[in-house]
Parts: structure tokens; C-alpha cells; sequence
């Protein structure tokens, strides 16, 4: 069993199949951001989508997850790439509205 930090309850550590599985990468990244921890979400979000970058759900959750460090630019590139790839994902419509951008 892997260590949990006592913050997050996540595991420090990762089993063996978890090292190419995009969408662990990226549900984890989102559970940093629904805690409040971006920073520590945001390498797991671009390791989902480096894995399956033709998933708008993980594009979706890491420009979240840029939006809320600031990093502005990217969090719209992201949120428009997955409108591109499903332009019916309400949650990257909601990203774009959020900073003031029409989708």
C-alpha cells in the first residue's frame, strides 16, 4: 500500500499501471483541484494529457486547473482544444465564460 499524505488523502506514490493510464492522471489532478491544491494537480493534469491529449475532458481539467494558478493563456488554449475536440462539453464552455471569453 502506498503512503497518504495527511493533507489530501491522495497516495504519494503510484502502482505500475497507473504510469500510462491518462485518465488516473487526470481524475487526481482534478481531485487537487477540487481541494484547492492546483499546484499540486497541475503536473498530473499535463501528464493526462501528454497520455491522451485527444481527451477534452483531461484538456478541460487541466485548464482548470491553469485558470486557477493564473496561467490565463493556456487555461483558453485548453478549454478551446477540448471545445474543438467535443463542442458540446459544457465544462469547458463554462471555463471560457469564467474568464470572460465567449465560446
Amino acid at each position: 500500500m502506498f503512503p497518504f499524505p495527511s493533507r489530501t488523502g491522495l497516495p504519494i506514490g503510484q502502482p505500475a499501471s497507473f504510469a500510462q493510464d491518462a485518465d488516473a492522471y487526470a481524475n487526481r489532478a482534478d481531485v487537487y483541484h477540487e481541494k484547492g491544491e492546483d499546484a499540486l494537480g497541475l503536473p498530473d493534469a499535463e501528464k493526462g494529457v501528454s497520455l491522451g491529449p485527444s481527451d477534452a475532458k483531461h484538456l478541460t481539467i487541466r485548464g482548470r486547473i491553469y485558470a486557477a494558478v493564473g496561467q490565463r493563456d493556456k487555461a483558453i488554449a485548453d478549454f478551446r482544444a477540448a471545445l474543438k475536440l467535443d463542442p458540446n462539453h459544457d465544462t469547458a464552455k463554462q471555463g471560457l465564460v469564467r474568464l470572460g471569453i465567449k465560446p
